[in-house]
This record gives C-alpha cells, structure tokens and sequence, in this order.
C-alpha cells in the first residue's frame, strides 16, 4: 500500500485512527513497523545504475513512514536491462541504499527480475529477447519483439542467476529479496500457455509450466535459507478479460502457498497487468479511469488462502489513502 504520510510524526499521531495499518507485522525473519509498503515500481530517475535521485526518493518514501521500501526491478545478468544485480552489489549501491532506508526506519527489499520477452533492446540492454517459446508480444504496445526460445542451458543459466543474485544480495544490509513473478515477465511467460508452448519438461502440464518457478524458488533457498533475509514474490491475481488466464494464476498462488514449509515464501504481493500490450500495460499503470483498489477482490482471495498459513499478502493499485488502507486490512 504505497500512500504514506507525509512525515514520520504525523504517523505517529495517526496511528490511533488507523489502528491496523500503523501496527507492525512480521515479514519472515524481520517485523515492519506497520503496514505501508512501497512496491517496486519504474521511476525513470536513474540510467540504470543507482544515483543520488534514485537514492533520495527511495529514503524519501522511508522517512515519509512506509514500512517496506522495494526497489524496482533489479536484473539478475547483465543482458536482461539496467540495475544488474551483482554490479549494485559490488559498488555498494545496496548498502548505501539500506543505510539510508533504515535511517528513515523503513525495512529495505530488493526485488530481482529477468523480463523474458519483455523489454528494451540495444546496446545497453540486450541484443535480443528469450523467452519460453517463440511467441511475439508488444513491448509497452510499441514494436512487436519475436524472442529466442529458451534452451535447457540457458534455462538452467537463468535459475542460476536468479539464485546467484539472491546470495549476493544477501552480503549487503538489504533486508529482503522479492522475485518478480508477475506482470508478464519471465517466470509467467513459463506460467502461461499463451506464451509457453514447449513440449518438453518445461511445458505442457500445469506441474511443468511451474517448474521453471519453483526451482527458482528452491535454488535461492537452497543459497540464503531461511532466516538471513526476507524472501518473498509479486505475483498477478488475474488476467482482465481471461477467465482461464486468471483461474490459472489462482492455482499458482495455491501452488506456492501449498509448497514445504522448507522451500514456502515469505509473503506474496497481488498486482495485475503486463508489459507485452499496450492494454496490459495499462493495468500496471492504472490512472484515475481505473478504481480505487484495483486488485482487492484478487488479493482477498490469495489472502483467505493464506489465512492459516502466516504468510502476509502484500496489495497494490490505488490505495488512495489510510481510509481505505485500513478497511482493506480488516
């Protein structure tokens, strides 16, 4: 819920108004102060390394109140876009990223990405996209990009970066990792039998559409374990205007909720929406045409599925205020 007040004191003096959303919550091996989470999201304030502005606005967010601050997306291997991973870590970008979040009292996740067929091409990205299979998409509604599919090597290349990411990212004062498993990016393109049409361990089944993801999942286990930092994922709730789609993201949200205690993540995060349309993008972009908590009903299903498990669900798209902060969180 990424509204927050617009000093540390005025929470303060709030907190007895909004009674749930100013209480803290425990985050896997962590507790956050309360309820307000700034989710990663694109800024456009840095040419794919962390700068002074991008730095100022995410301790902005922190000293603001929120909770959780998120990075945006944040490449496992240099071919993937901007902010690779291991280069952030090895310049100190992450630590000097957390001192300042910490400072302003807000808990401090990184969230790690590979975009598939999703993304910019070009010199200071990639020369080509990779996806699952060879199925066409729209980056942002503009060119249409026909990606590479995927060979086991370079699956098992990606799994490996993912994992390497996370154990890096783990050497830095960060205090979580989250995957992204939503809005289109790689680890759906694997979900989707829209775009994964392979006809090998990796596609198929539902059991082989998820493989891709859950070990992703079991290689950054089996790397950080279970009480370093957070790890958690952001996840689609539904599919607009795909029925299928969506009851097809609802078993993958049981699905990860169901999987061992070992290997089970440390909260979900419900959005919507895609990269490789411009009418999907609009989802993740929702302007005032959109309504007020956008993927409620999404994140209260997901919820309920967590009810008995401990697992906090995390609920994005205008939230427009503590009000109805507080009424979702009831």
């Amino acid at each position: 819920m990424s509204q927050v007040p617009t000093s540390v004191s005025e929470s303060g003096s709030r907190s007895g108004e909004f009674p749930v959303l100013f209480s803290p919550v425990v985050v896997g091996p962590r507790v956050s102060r309360n309820r307000i989470i700034n989710s990663g999201h694109g800024t456009s304030l840095a040419p794919g390394r962390h700068n002074e502005e991008l730095f100022l606005y995410e301790e902005t967010r922190a000293r603001g109140g929120a909770g959780i601050v998120t990075t945006q997306s944040q490449w496992i291997n240099q071919g993937a876009g901007d902010f690779d991973v291991r280069y952030e870590v090895a310049s100190g970008a992450y630590d000097e990223l957390a001192s300042r979040v910490h400072a302003g009292g807000a808990l401090c996740f990184i969230q790690i990405n590979h975009p598939g067929r999703q993304g910019f091409l070009g010199p200071r990205n990639r020369e080509y996209a990779v996806a699952p299979s060879q199925v066409p998409g729209r980056f942002y509604g503009g060119q249409v990009q026909i990606p590479h599919a995927m060979s086991e090597a370079e699956i098992m290349a990606v799994i490996e970066d993912f994992a390497g990411s996370a154990e890096a990212i783990t050497t830095t004062a960060a205090d979580g990792v989250e995957i992204h498993f939503g809005h289109g990016n790689l680890v759906q393109q694997f979900l989707s039998p829209h775009t994964n049409r392979r006809t090998d361990r990796w596609g198929g089944s539902f059991e082989n559409r998820t493989r891709f993801a859950r070990e992703v999942i079991a290689a950054i286990r089996d790397r950080i374990g279970g009480d370093k930092v957070v790890f958690g994922a952001r996840i689609n709730g539904a599919a607009p205007g795909d029925p299928a789609e969506t009851a097809l993201l609802n078993d993958f949200a049981a699905m990860l909720l169901d999987m061992d205690p070992g290997l089970r993540l440390d909260y979900l995060s419900v959005t919507g929406g895609h990269f490789s349309s411009a009418w999907g993008t609009s989802f993740n972009l929702p302007d005032s045409s959109f309504p007020p908590a956008l993927w409620e009903s999404q994140a209260r299903r997901v919820r309920e599925q967590a009810r008995d498990l401990g697992v906090p669900i995390f609920q994005v798209g205008r939230i427009l205020g503590p009000a109805l902060a507080e009424r979702l969180l009831a």
